[in-house]
């Protein structure tokens, strides 16, 4: 089965007056025809998964992957106006 997304060794976290581990060392893989759901409490990292999936958020460890028309490697960031950094390099 082919991959559509990667998600290896994954790390989050925020900083600032507190340290916020959002997500912490996930690793997933959605293959071809599969359905992905994301469940937990309030805060758990749902949306900041996602978000790296997308690519809109940065992360301090790990991998991400996507198929090539998940990609779009050309488009600017829309966070930050700004390409993306190259530490979104796909895992092979």
């Amino acid at each position: 089965m082919t991959n559509l997304a990667e998600i290896r060794n994954l790390s989050i976290r925020f900083t600032g007056e507190r340290n916020v581990h959002a997500v912490n060392d996930l690793s997933l893989r959605l293959g071809e025809g599969e359905v992905l759901g994301l469940l937990g409490e309030s805060g758990s990292g749902k949306s900041v998964t996602l978000r790296a999936l997308m690519r809109r958020a940065m992360p301090d460890k790990g991998l991400v992957s996507q198929l090539p028309y998940m990609r779009n490697p050309g488009r600017p960031s829309a966070r930050s106006g700004r390409d993306l950094p190259p530490a979104w390099a796909d895992a092979d």
